[in-house]
């Protein structure tokens, strides 16, 4: 029924306007709305248009879309149509197209710029996904139609993004922990409730979008990425530390010509915030110098650091949350891996054999399995020896307790 009245409705609406039907409206903010509602008809059944009336018809679109005084676009679900059909348009990818492609970048950036800076006009993550889509297929169609500007606005923008992730309780976190089963370098949370839902919506495609963009813009968009991002560490406010070290944990990966220089800000910013009182800080500042460490250990750098990274260890270990104790064990995997044994501090060493045991025996299967990674990176070492016979007797003790995944018992195995 409903239907049927907006079909007769649109067809009334027509007859009316046919003629002398839209001169006869004098009130000027009926005129424009009606020209509003004309144009984007046109907009979204443009058969048989002309290309010459197709340019002006989406450059009028995308004019509207770029005035942030323009309310009438600003209707959340109207926006997502509008830019659901320029992303069909764009992918005809009509040859008329590149003749708005500048226009096109400015436009979707402004749409960002616009939507992320007042709360009512917040888009929805999986329209600033296809936005996201559109600027990478365009990046990497012609990288130099970006400017310098439009990649730091970008940057600004993802940043934008992440601050929208919300807070989580210890209890939460440790539910997290138990239900995650990627690598534990990935800075997205698992799926288990619909506030962490809404957290992977803006945790994991931000830092995704983000990794893409610096592979195709290289040094003119990482210099921006650490600019904010060291401005973004020193704030008061969690949500900016966090942004900022998810940041820092993808900027790393890009050896641009001030790598050592930057390395050296990352991390001393990272051993800093893994300290920090909120756990998202601490995780990202963690998953940051996890990364490094196992892509880094031999840089004079991370070398020179080693022993700061170890106490953090000494310290983060101790963390009742259980996502900081695996994010723990894979950091003594990346650092024990290449130490020589006359390099390991000996009153250090035994500290973190005692943590490694104590979570060998935990009731909890995935810090068992992080707990057996870290020890397969030490079990030759000449200090580990004095420990042989109690890790021996807890591994038996844990085959009986536990029904293992086929990965711990093959850990378990391989090693003995």
């Amino acid at each position: 029924m409903i239907f049927n009245i907006k079909k007769k409705a649109v067809q009334l609406f027509d007859i009316l306007l046919k003629g002398e039907g839209q001169a006869t409206i004098k009130d000027e903010t009926k005129r424009k709305k009606i020209e509003f509602i004309l144009m984007l008809r046109k907009f979204f059944y443009n058969v048989g248009i002309s290309r010459k009336d197709n340019i002006a018809l989406v450059s009028n679109v995308l004019s509207m879309l770029s005035d942030p005084a323009d309310k009438r676009v600003y209707e959340r679900r109207l926006l997502e149509e509008i830019i659901n059909h320029l992303k069909k348009i764009f992918q005809e990818n009509p040859s008329w197209m590149q003749s708005l492609s500048t226009q096109f970048i400015d436009t979707m950036i402004a749409v960002l710029d616009n939507h992320d800076r007042e709360k009512e006009l917040n888009l929805a993550n999986s329209t600033k996904s296809k936005i996201y889509n559109y600027l990478t297929a365009m990046g990497r169609n012609n990288p130099t139609r970006f400017s310098n500007d439009h990649l730091n606005r970008i940057v600004i923008n993802l940043n934008a993004w992440l601050l929208q992730v919300k807070d989580l309780s210890v209890e939460e976190c440790n539910f997290l922990a138990s239900n995650y089963h990627d690598d534990e370098l990935d800075l997205a949370n698992p799926k288990t409730n619909k506030d962490d839902d809404e957290n992977e919506l803006i945790v994991f495609p931000a830092n995704l979008r983000l990794d893409i963009l610096l592979q195709i813009f290289g040094h003119r968009m990482s210099q921006y990425v650490l600019f904010h991002s060291q401005n973004l560490a020193q704030s008061k406010l969690w949500k900016e530390r966090h942004a900022a070290m998810v940041c820092l944990a993808t900027y790393w990966q890009f050896k641009d010509r001030d790598f050592t220089k930057n390395l050296s800000i990352i991390l001393r910013l990272s051993l800093k915030l893994v300290n920090d009182e909120n756990i998202r800080v601490r995780w990202a500042s963690l998953a940051t110098l996890n990364r490094i460490s196992f892509q880094y250990t031999t840089h004079d750098l991370v070398v020179k650091s080693r022993k700061e990274i170890f106490q953090v260890i000494d310290k983060s270990i101790r963390d009742p949350n259980e996502r900081i104790q695996s994010s723990c064990c894979l950091l003594i995997y990346a650092e024990m891996r290449e130490l020589p044994n006359h390099k390991i501090d000996g009153n250090l060493f035994n500290r973190v054999c005692d943590w490694l045991e104590k979570l060998l025996l935990s009731p909890k299967m995935h810090l068992v399995e992080n707990a057996l990674f870290a020890l397969v990176s030490i079990a030759d070492k000449e200090r580990f020896k004095p420990y042989n016979g109690k890790i021996i007797a807890n591994l038996l003790s844990l085959l009986e307790r536990h029904q293992s995944t086929r990965e711990s018992r093959l850990y378990v195995f391989e090693q003995s």
